[in-house]
């Protein structure tokens, strides 16, 4: 187990990947996230750290968040 920042940047990260599956967001919209979380948030440790390019959003929708809801036969729906 992580430490407890390190389990919150990778709770926002899953987070976010959620967000944009979610909201049918393209992989492209979201490589510039972690510039604009840095810029508005400053302070934040989180949003220092956060960096979620496409490919990392990609993965943790695939590998993560997919498995599970095939598994329990979730569908979304519009």
């Amino acid at each position: 187990m992580g430490s407890k920042s390190n389990d919150a940047l990778l709770a926002a990260e899953g987070t976010f990947a959620f967000y944009t599956l979610k909201h049918h967001s393209s992989y492209k919209t979201v490589d510039c996230a972690s510039v604009l979380f840095k810029r508005i948030f400053p302070d934040s440790e989180i949003a220092c750290r956060f960096s979620c390019p496409q490919t990392e959003i990609e993965a943790i929708i695939n590998l993560v968040i997919a498995p599970p809801a095939i598994e329990n036969n979730a569908v979304v729906q519009k």
